[in-house]
């Protein structure tokens, strides 16, 4: 992997809060992003949460964005990250073509079951509240 020189961005990004302290996200279909880890883009190890840092803007009606960088305590490198999460379960990112590519989020059964039901009595209060 090549090792390009620091960018400001890069260096402004590293300034903010780690991720992990902006979390959860929390979409209005129920979805909640609780977790967000990353990973070296040359070594392949997980980035301790205390070297993953960046912006989480919320600001967009179903979707958050996450601009942030991580350094490696391995091998020292620094991997940038841009993602768009969605309340589709979804997310996209660059890849290494520069391409946007989209993501299913996977879910354990009970993760899925249990945002159904809340999403399901989301609805139901909705209905209830405009009959009354």
């Amino acid at each position: 992997m090549e090792r390009l020189p620091l960018t400001d961005e890069d260096k402004e990004l590293f300034k903010c809060p780690a991720v992990i302290t902006q979390l959860p996200i929390m979409f209005e279909t129920g979805l909640q992003l609780l977790e967000l880890t990353g990973q070296c883009a040359g070594c392949k190890r997980l980035i301790h949460n205390d070297l993953f840092r960046g912006r989480v803007n919320t600001g967009f009606r179903g979707v958050a964005v996450v601009e942030a960088v991580g350094v490696c305590k391995q091998c020292k490198l620094v991997t940038r990250f841009l993602f768009r999460f969605k309340k589709d379960a979804t997310y996209e990112t660059i890849n290494d073509q520069g391409e946007w590519v989209r993501i299913y989020l996977s879910f354990g059964v009970l993760d899925f079951l249990k945002n159904m039901f809340a999403a399901m009595r989301r609805w139901l209060r909705r209905l209830l509240s405009k009959a009354v």
